[in-house]
């Protein structure tokens, strides 16, 4: 399945469109948008730069669907290998909603997410 073309930086206005980091957040949410199993992919500032959390709604513990997710996280570092980004995994299912809550950044914003099935 061909990714689709997919802008992340536009709906994050955080973060400076053609930077390295806008750059490594583009080219992944477009890897990961592609994935069944991802629901959403939130951004947040940190002192370490930008980190990415992406939300998976999988089997708790299954590996296959995180591998292609972490090969998009490999992928998308190669295309600026300074960029100050870095990536965080969460599956839905292995937590309560409240624990989720409360894992995923409280002042993160949506990069992508996934819109209702038709």
């Amino acid at each position: 399945m061909q990714a689709p073309d997919v802008r992340a930086t536009q709906n994050v206005p955080d973060v400076v469109p053609g930077s390295d980091e806008a750059r490594v957040l583009d080219r992944y949410v477009q890897l990961v948008s592609a994935q069944d199993s991802v629901q959403k992919v939130l951004v947040e500032h940190t002192a370490e730069g930008l980190c990415v959390w992406t939300v998976i709604d999988a089997e708790p513990l299954a590996f296959d669907p995180r591998k292609p997710v972490y090969n998009a996280e490999l992928q998308a570092s190669h295309v600026a290998q300074d960029a100050q980004v870095c990536f965080h995994l969460v599956n839905r299912r292995e937590y309560p909603d409240e624990e989720l809550n409360q894992l995923l950044p409280a002042h993160g914003r949506f990069a992508w997410r996934r819109g209702p099935k038709a």
